[in-house]
């Protein structure tokens, strides 16, 4: 692995805040100086450099978020200015010497036309509707649509696999669910009590979810026949590719509805045992022996506005199998400190973690996983997989200070980096090719990871992916000719063998209210005090209590909602 932090004057000497790679040789990045700029990266044997290669200048704040639609086609960036601009290159189209197209004296791309030179000869910072803005070498952009519905910073935006919708998180706490084609957004959810940094999309459609600075993992599921589509819809294995092809008079992408009310991760659980008579009420066994009782502790699995961070960039695999959640916090026993980590979250199960990735020094912030599925690793084939899959998948991720690169086949680092920029990471993007990994700081540069032939593995041939997830790459014209380029496509999604949980094993309690505590509606916050608002579940078996708990260090506004213990059981 080869790694340079690219020394160029990326955005001023501001800060990089997203980026993605639009070809293999081609990365986009967005700063704070409100600019989203194309680069051309240029390798060697000894060096990597790159090329400036044009600038977009309609965002008027800076730019959080730069996502490419599956197919590579279509750009998406989130800014300041709450605004969501798609843009698409028109580099093919010619252009006039002698200005920008769109700008006065340009005439731009066919169809952009005289009108938006007009327009561009009014101003030369904000683009025109539908004009080409680009470099004079030939590398030009267009805004396709403005999308208007946020009121207040776009931090994150996720694409679906189809590249029909993609929904988007921001500072006004809010998350939006677009339809391509429509300039306003089909559904506006508005659960969250505190900025929401982080989107993502499963492949299928089937769920969503939202990651916001109140402490909480929102997912919200599609309900049952209220959507469709050809190329996201299940397919038999053994299917051939034949019949794996969609026909062009296949009905077109209906979005699914999602229910109203999300599945919440909030809390998880730990275990602390002590012999003796029960604390909470439970009576001393005849015989004279003690009785055992199990007190079960609530903690918050996020970090809490403290983080010093803007983003919280979770991912799904890009079979839909696991979701990896950045911005964690683990907490084994009452008397041990609190690890930032990120959370692994299995598909078949996603209010139940089945693993956790530590990061002691720093909290994470974003997860990307690498387009590519590689083959098992025949040297641990003896050793039972973390998850049980027919293939490797690889993700990277990243804390303020450090990038690590994962496997699923372990579950094992296969590489970190740490201590490459003066500031805080802010994003990460993989090459389609699988060749670069580029990481975005708010230093102001970008590093960029350069990984050997082999190095991460071997690719799954063609043959051997997923029949579904061969289906969205033949429709996007994806073969293994064309390099892979592939960011989040949906697969058969096979369910993993049950795994043993790392954190606490599921425990079935019944609620029981204390005798002095007041009933209240569903979904209502209690009227006690906040000294009584702690709740406590006891269920009894024979001389076992277990007892559940908020730690005593949490809010007690936060003692007081329903939560989610989702490192054990809903409660």
């Amino acid at each position: 692995m080869h790694i340079k932090t690219v020394q160029v004057v990326w955005h001023s000497r501001k800060p990089v805040l997203s980026l993605d790679f639009h070809t293999n040789s081609r990365l986009v990045t967005g700063g704070a100086d409100a600019t989203v700029r194309v680069w051309r990266i240029k390798d060697s044997d000894d060096d990597v450099t790159v090329e400036h290669l044009a600038d977009l200048t309609t965002h008027l704040g800076s730019v959080n978020v730069v996502r490419f639609s599956p197919d590579r086609r279509v750009l998406a960036t989130g800014a300041d200015d709450s605004k969501i601009l798609l843009w698409e290159n028109t580099s093919a189209a010619p252009e006039k010497e002698g200005g920008a197209p769109g700008a006065a004296g340009g005439k731009g791309e066919e169809g952009a036309g005289e009108g938006a030179g007009a327009a561009g000869a009014a101003t030369t910072t904000n683009t025109p509707f539908g004009a080409a803005w680009g470099s004079a070498e030939g590398e030009s952009w267009r805004i396709t649509k403005m999308l208007i519905g946020h009121s207040a910073d776009v931090y994150d935006i996720s694409w679906l696999a189809s590249g029909d919708a993609l929904v988007s998180g921001s500072v006004d706490n809010n998350v939006l669910l677009w339809r391509m084609g429509k300039e306003k957004p089909v559904s506006m959810i508005r659960d969250s009590d505190n900025y929401v940094q982080g989107v993502a999309f499963d492949p299928f459609g089937e769920f969503f979810l939202s990651h916001s600075v109140d402490r909480t993992l929102r997912i919200y599921r599609a309900r049952a026949g209220t959507g469709s589509m050809p190329l996201l819809e299940p397919v038999a294995a053994g299917t051939s590719d034949a019949e794996l092809a969609v026909s062009d008079d296949a009905p077109k992408f209906a979005l699914p509805a999602y229910r109203k009310k999300p599945l919440v991760l909030r809390k998880a659980l730990y275990n602390t045992s002590r012999n003796g008579n029960s604390e909470a009420g439970g009576a001393s066994n005849e015989a004279g022996s003690a009785s055992k009782t199990t007190t079960c502790k609530r903690y918050s699995m996020w970090a809490d506005e403290a983080t010093s961070t803007f983003f919280r960039r979770l991912a799904v695999a890009p079979d839909g199998s696991i979701v990896v959640v950045p911005t964690g916090v683990y907490k084994e026993s009452h008397g041990a400190d609190k690890v930032n980590t990120t959370y692994v979250l299995p598909r078949h199960e996603l209010d139940t973690p089945i693993m956790h990735l530590p990061s002691p020094e720093m909290a994470t912030v974003a997860v990307r996983f690498c387009p590519h599925l590689f083959e098992l690793n025949e040297a641990v084939s003896e050793t039972p997989a973390a998850l049980p899959l027919p293939y490797r998948m690889v993700f990277a991720v990243a804390s303020i200070d450090t990038v690590t690169v994962y496997e699923t086949q372990t579950m094992r680092p296969v590489a970190l980096v740490s201590n490459v920029h003066c500031a805080a990471i802010t994003d990460l993007a993989w090459s389609p090719n699988a060749r670069y990994l580029a990481v975005a700081s708010q230093d102001g540069y970008v590093t960029l990871l350069k990984f050997g032939d082999g190095e991460l593995g071997t690719f799954l041939p063609e043959a051997k992916y997923p029949a579904r997830l061969r289906r969205v790459r033949a429709a996007l014209g994806i073969t293994a000719a064309t390099d892979g380029v592939l960011k989040t496509m949906p697969s058969a999604a096979p369910k993993p063998a049950p795994v043993a949980n790392i954190l606490v094993p599921r425990k079935k309690a019944k609620k029981a209210p204390a005798a002095n505590q007041a009933t209240t509606s569903p979904g209502k916050r209690p009227r006690e005090p906040a000294a009584q608002a702690t709740s406590a579940a006891q269920s009894t078996a024979g001389d076992a209590v277990v007892v559940i708990e908020d730690e005593e260090d949490a809010p007690p506004a936060k003692k007081a909602k329903t939560l989610m213990a989702g490192a054990a059981a809903s409660l």
